[in-house]
């Protein structure tokens, strides 16, 4: 077992948007939202890819969820 005792905290890093810039592609969106499905983002695949900054956050993932339920 790793002595986890000489560990130190990191900051958060920020999603790379700051809710500035370029927006995901439609195709990207739609697989995203094919991904997540109803959801449920306790999926470990979902929990891993939220680890990756270059994966939309869960408020651009329920904000796109909003939308599609207004279509």
């Amino acid at each position: 077992m790793a002595d986890t005792s000489k560990q130190t905290l990191q900051p958060e890093a920020r999603h790379p948007s700051n809710n500035i810039g370029d927006s995901y592609s439609q195709d990207f969106r739609s697989y995203v939202m094919s991904l997540i499905g109803l959801g449920n983002f306790n999926q470990d695949v979902i929990r891993e890819a939220l680890n990756n900054p270059h994966f939309p956050s869960k408020a651009s993932i329920s904000r796109w969820r909003k939308q599609q339920q207004e279509i």
